[in-house]
């Protein structure tokens, strides 16, 4: 045990990072339950600290001047905050990603939609998880109103008539997925 002080003092990591257990503690299950908690807690405050840090990354970025890169950071820390399941943050940081994909340039059309897609169906599952039907078919709504009608963008009309179709269908099995069944 002194040992292993003196290695952690050298390498300076707080005593909190280190938990020692017997067999004794295998047996009762006191230990175990202590040491899962101080794990969640631990992987919490790192994911909390990387959001941090993100969101300081993020204010040396111009929106305008890279678009791309200001949509990626708001889906990672939006990504982190559902490891500390933030349903706030999660929202705000994916809502947030999502409206800034309109400053995107054209050319980057097709992987617009893809992150606008990918977006659309990580807010309609929480919505469906945490609030209920009628706020993910909002969002449904609203993503369709935004990409439904830019075929003209696209070589082939086609293609785009058969992503709308696929988003329906994913919109469907959500609701099959998560809705109550006392709504069908």
């Amino acid at each position: 045990m002194e040992k292993i002080g003196i290695y952690r003092k050298k390498i300076e990591l707080s005593e909190k990072f280190f938990f020692f257990l017997s067999e004794d503690d295998f047996s009762s299950g006191n230990s175990l339950n202590s040491a899962l908690s101080l794990l969640k807690e631990l992987g919490s405050s790192y994911y909390l600290e990387e959001a941090r840090r993100l969101k300081k990354e993020k204010d040396t970025l111009a929106r305008r001047a890279q678009p791309l890169v200001f949509v990626r950071h708001h889906w990672k820390v939006a990504f982190l905050s559902e490891f500390r399941n933030d349903t706030h943050g999660i929202i705000k940081y994916y809502t947030a990603a999502y409206g800034y994909l309109r400053d995107v340039p054209k050319e980057y059309f097709q992987e617009v939609k893809i992150i606008a897609d990918y977006t659309n169906l990580k807010l309609c599952t929480i919505f469906l998880r945490k609030y209920g039907v009628p706020e993910a078919v909002g969002q449904f709504q609203r993503h369709m109103k935004n990409y439904k009608h830019l075929y003209s963008i696209l070589p082939y009309e086609s293609e785009h008539w058969g992503w709308v179709s696929r988003q329906y269908q994913v919109l469907g099995e959500l609701l099959q997925e998560y809705a109550p069944t006392t709504l069908w």
